[in-house]
């Protein structure tokens, strides 16, 4: 089961989450409290967000290797689609 997580530079990681939780609220399973979020991406597929004053931690479990390439994608592409403050640099580890 792969594991990747990534400390994402920005000081909007709190909204970030909020955003991306609603938005992807309406088709997959999500939780969210302010600064915290998770999302249920099928069986094994799993994102955990938590925001700091100056970083977005994202913890991403997937059940293989074509999940986990394809989510980090999706991930990073839907976080930088809903920041304000320019590029983001997403480097999963």
């Amino acid at each position: 089961m792969p594991h990747a997580t990534a400390r994402i530079a920005t000081v909007e990681g709190a909204r970030l989450i909020k955003r991306l939780c609603t938005h992807w609220a309406h088709k997959l399973e999500v939780a969210h409290e302010p600064g915290h979020g998770r999302v249920v991406f099928g069986p094994g597929a799993t994102l955990t967000l938590d925001a700091t004053e100056t970083e977005l931690h994202a913890v991403l479990d997937t059940p293989d290797a074509d999940a986990d390439a394809r989510l980090r994608e999706v991930v990073a592409e839907h976080l930088q689609r809903m920041a304000r403050e320019g590029e983001l640099v997403v480097d999963w580890r």
